[in-house]
Formats: structure tokens, sequence, C-alpha cells
């Protein structure tokens, strides 16, 4: 009975550092994802062009609920220009305080980030809602985005708990 117990003991132990290992691995990634936020806001285009692949591309999808709705793809270049630009550095107030990882593999991870709130467009206060999504793989010793898109959805007023203008993915 004593060495069941033990044995038992030894694995629950294992067990539980696996767990925690896996938890660290999780918040790294959650921070390397916000480092790299923090870089497509900032206006350094040679600090942000570490971060993305050759095959990079920024897939966007911007509605206005119920009323209109544009995509379109944006090369590795076309970022580093905005970059460049300062064309990102107006969302900084839009850091996203919700950041999951929903995929954690040894060398590739995925985040998923959701940002709400009001903002200015148009003329008017809107009701904005942006969820984003990021793909890393590591490459050499520096992780790079692979995969990116960000889907942005405006409404006049805020709207019920779970609203999107998106269909969902599947």
């Amino acid at each position: 009975m004593q060495k069941s117990t033990s044995a038992i003991l030894a694995t629950l132990m294992l067990w539980s550092m696996s767990m925690q290992a896996v938890a660290m691995e999780r918040v790294h990634a959650q921070q390397l994802y916000l480092d790299f936020e923090s870089s497509l806001h900032g206006n350094d285009a040679a600090a942000a062009a570490l971060w993305l692949s050759e095959q990079y591309q920024l897939e966007q999808q911007q509605a206005l609920s119920g009323f209109a709705e544009e995509k379109r793809t944006l090369s590795r270049e076309r970022v580093l220009v905005n970059i460049e630009q300062n064309a990102y550095a107006k969302e900084v107030a839009s850091v996203p305080a919700n950041v999951q990882v929903v995929t954690l593999e040894p060398e590739y991870f995925c985040v998923e980030a959701q940002v709400e709130g009001e903002t200015q467009k148009l003329g008017r206060t809107l009701w904005q809602h942006i969820s984003r999504n990021a793909c890393f793989s590591l490459q050499g010793s520096q992780w790079q985005v692979v995969e990116h898109r960000i889907n942005t959805t405006l409404f006049l007023a805020k709207p019920p708990q779970g609203a999107t203008a998106f269909p969902a993915e599947g």
C-alpha cells in the first residue's frame, strides 16, 4: 500500500509541475502577443519587421453593423509603411484586456484578443468590438507572426451581449 501511495503522489507531483509549465507557457505566449501589438502601434517599422514573417499578411475586416462591410488584405510591406506613417498609433488605447491562447505547441501558438469600447469615427461616437487573431511560429530563435486577422465591428449604440456583424467561422 505504501508503494502505491508514493507512486500516486509522484504522478500527481509530475502532473502538477506539467500543468504549471503549460500555464507559464500560456503567460509567455500572451506577453509575446502584447509585445507584438505594442510594436504595431509604435512608429518603428524596423522593430516591427522583426515580428513579421516573410509571408506575413494582415487580413482586415471592418463593418458598420447593418450598413456596410469592407475586407482587405495588407502585405507585410504595406503594414510596415503604415507603421512608419504612424497609422496604427491612434489605436494604442485599444490594447486588449482579454487575451487568450487558443493553440499552444512547442514551436507554434495562436492568440485571440478582444477589445470593446467607444470610439470616434465617422464624426460620431460609436461602439466598437475588435477581434484580433495572431499565430506565431518559432523561426530559429525568433517568434514571428505567420497569420494575423483583425475584425472590427462598429455599432451605433452598445449592442446586446454577444452581437457581431460577422458570421461565425467554422
